[in-house]
């Protein structure tokens, strides 16, 4: 018996001898979440490929329906005519030298930052910021 009264709790809703289907199991593990951060499952498949055999090497990626993660911010610093091609391609901050004053004040909510080599000269001077 673990020393974990959640735990503890956590078990006595469980047949630890018995197998569940993967709704039933997905629907177990979401009513007996009660920690207090974000929890995760962990999945492990059992593929009894021997990976010494090239031919039994598996290599895939699985995309998630709700992805994997926070959305991501992306600057794009460039000079007035491409603006609207960076904007047509999914930036989220598109700026020259305003964005580049805006960074100089430490006011950077974006993650990645992107520039174009035109605007290079100009950016080569904050990257102790970013």
């Amino acid at each position: 018996m673990a020393k974990n009264k959640r735990l503890n709790n956590i078990k006595k809703n469980l047949d630890l001898e018995s197998q569940y289907e993967i709704v039933k199991a997905i629907d177990l593990v979401k009513n007996n979440a009660n920690a207090k951060f974000d929890e995760s499952v962990d999945v492990v498949f059992s593929l009894n490929a021997n990976p010494k055999y090239q031919d039994q090497n598996i290599r895939e990626i699985v995309g998630m329906p709700e992805g994997l993660g926070k959305t991501i911010k992306i600057a794009v610093i460039a000079k007035s005519d491409k603006h609207d091609e960076a904007k047509k391609a999914g930036a989220d901050k598109v700026g020259a030298e305003d964005l580049i004053d805006e960074i100089k004040l430490g006011k950077v909510d974006f993650d990645f930052c992107i520039a174009t080599p035109d605007m290079m000269s100009k950016v080569g001077q904050l990257g102790k910021i970013l």
